[in-house]
């Protein structure tokens, strides 16, 4: 999930220059969804349940967003399923991209140890043409009830981005939009002097 932050807050850029990154997070096993994620360690070197958020800054190359759409051929319950927020980041070359897909490219390391081989699913660098590396973010749109709380809330899109009720009806199918399913997208820009607008 890439969220933005206020600066110097948990840039992924940042993290592959702290030898120490690895006790400043840690990795915790959730039983319901049974789900692993990266969370912070707090000063007293206790585990939190507040789940690691980075801000990764790039220019857009291909977008997947809102508005919902229904119909097809497919089914609702796999449409459902698999939909998806996603967004390929190109960093145009810059130091501090290439310094995130590294920082990236550890933290799968840092999960990989953790299963046998072959149960976690291969991260792979995306490409552009020949050179141009990207890096791709999704985050499912629903989530199946089986695997949300009691807790969690059904948040259903507004009508602007949702104008067939697809979000409304997603409960009667067995999907809910939770907290986990929401993802903050934010855009700035600038001038050619660097000047923001």
């Amino acid at each position: 999930m890439a969220e933005c932050k206020e600066e110097g807050e948990a840039q992924l850029h940042k993290l592959i220059n702290d030898p120490e990154w690895k006790e400043t997070m840690k990795i915790k096993r959730l039983e319901n969804p049974e789900t692993w994620c990266l969370v912070r360690v707090d000063d007293d070197m206790k585990i939190t349940d507040e789940e690691m958020v980075f801000t990764v800054y790039g220019s857009i190359v291909k977008k997947e967003f809102l508005p919902l759409r229904g119909g097809g051929k497919v089914s609702d319950e796999i449409r459902l399923r698999f939909m998806k927020q996603a967004v390929k980041l190109d960093g145009l070359g810059t130091s501090e991209f290439e310094a995130a897909i590294a920082a990236a490219s550890e933290i799968c390391g840092f999960f990989d140890r953790l299963f046998p081989e072959g149960q976690l699913e291969n991260w792979s660098l995306q490409h552009v043409g020949q050179q141009t590396k990207v890096l791709d973010i999704a985050n499912r749109t629903f989530t199946p009830i089986a695997e949300t709380m009691n807790t969690d809330l059904h948040v259903p899109f507004d009508k602007e981005f949702d104008p067939r009720g697809i979000s409304i009806g997603a409960i009667g199918k067995g999907f809910k939009r939770i907290e986990d399913n929401m993802v903050e997208y934010a855009s700035a820009k600038t001038t050619l002097e660097g000047k923001r607008l």
